[in-house]
């Protein structure tokens, strides 16, 4: 047991790229002590589990059980990475997990109710990538019906993603400056958690996006996003899905028809209609061929638009299956500060919560 302790402090703390004495010094022991319990030599007590943990932006469950659902979703393992290091919504995200063996078998609904996507997306060209994600973003409008027609867009695909996948959809309160979004993609347990100080076309955006994640991911790794514009294969396929998703192409075609050429006109119409932001907007035009790169260029610089941006924050907003379950995780457990699941050795610390051409090559923009 404290072999196996040590190795994963070991390499937790090489991925953080903190040396052993640093670490040490944030415990309050000295570089030998930590030497002989990364090598397995001496043992570790509670406050210095507590401490190593913190040091290094884990929990002490996934820390102490690496099988735990908290080790495997591993929500530290992006901060790590070089992201955000202090953020109430990752330690939000890191207290569910800890929770899940507790709260997860009375959130009293089935598990992740689609899950089409079964591919490697680093196996993947650009067009495969935006191909694949349009056609599973048109088979979720099909599911979800008619919600692009309420007035409160952000809600009503909120409470779609909740209804029709058994997902929890959680506005979270925090800073600006926080990470956007983040996904647990756990079939029996999905969570995303969207920045509830962003402006609502852009939590629009996000929240559209971390579906495409919690859809697409072939395990339950957490996804964690602090900035949309990266290139890689999961980050382009969550904005190509985003994008359909929120824009249909299907649905561009038709206001582009009714707007009978005048791109003013047909523009405020998308914006007032979709609910996403002008720079959504005009890169999916543009990807789509609808707009030259010189034409997106002027727009985004400052050409005029008559329609007012909606500059609304989010208002925050629990799951609806997680508040639930804590409620009734509450009153049959009676948890305080501290609880611990059976079956594990868990500690658990809860913290306070024309021809056109298709661009598929350049990256949509979503903020």
């Amino acid at each position: 047991m404290a072999n196996q302790l040590g190795e994963r402090i070991s390499a937790l703390r090489q991925k953080r790229k903190m040396s052993s004495g640093s670490l040490a010094e944030a415990v309050g022991i000295d570089a030998s002590a930590m030497s002989k319990i990364e090598s397995g030599n001496r043992k570790v007590n509670s406050t210095e589990l507590l401490s190593i943990s913190q040091a290094l932006r884990i929990s002490p469950t996934a820390l102490l059980d690496p099988d735990s659902f908290a080790a495997q979703a591993m929500i530290a393992g992006r901060v790590l990475e070089g992201q955000v290091c202090e953020s109430p919504m990752l330690q939000f995200a890191q207290w569910l997990t800890e929770m899940q063996p507790i709260v997860g078998p009375l959130r009293g609904v089935e598990p992740l109710a689609m899950r089409e996507l079964d591919v490697d997306l680093t196996s993947m060209s650009s067009s495969q990538i935006f191909t694949t994600a349009s056609e599973l973003a048109q088979n979720v409008n099909t599911l979800f019906g008619k919600w692009q027609g309420s007035g409160d867009k952000l809600q009503a695909l909120k409470q779609s993603i909740e209804v029709h996948l058994n997902a929890d959809v959680v506005f979270f309160a925090t800073e600006e400056s926080d990470v956007l979004g983040l996904t647990i993609p756990a079939e029996s347990f999905p969570v995303i958690v969207v920045n509830a100080s962003l402006y609502r076309p852009r939590a629009l955006f996000t929240l559209a996006h971390e579906l495409g994640h919690l859809l697409s991911a072939t395990g339950f790794t957490a996804m964690v996003d602090s900035d949309l514009k990266s290139n890689s294969p999961a980050e382009r396929f969550a904005n190509a899905f985003a994008a359909e998703l929120l824009l249909p192409q299907l649905f561009i075609e038709e206001i582009l028809e009714e707007s009978e050429g005048n791109s003013q006109d047909s523009l405020e119409e998308l914006l007032n209609r979709s609910g996403v932001s002008l720079q959504t907007l005009v890169y999916r035009l543009h990807n789509l061929g609808y707009l030259r790169a010189t034409d997106r260029d002027q727009i985004l610089g400052g050409w005029h638009l008559a329609t007012v941006q909606d500059h609304a924050r989010v208002a925050p907003s629990p799951g609806k299956y997680l508040s639930a379950a804590a409620l009734r995780a509450a009153r049959e457990y009676a948890l305080g500060p501290r609880a611990a699941a059976a079956d594990s050795p868990q500690i658990v610390e809860i913290v306070n919560p024309t021809e056109r051409k298709v661009n598929h090559e350049q990256d949509l923009q979503p903020a």
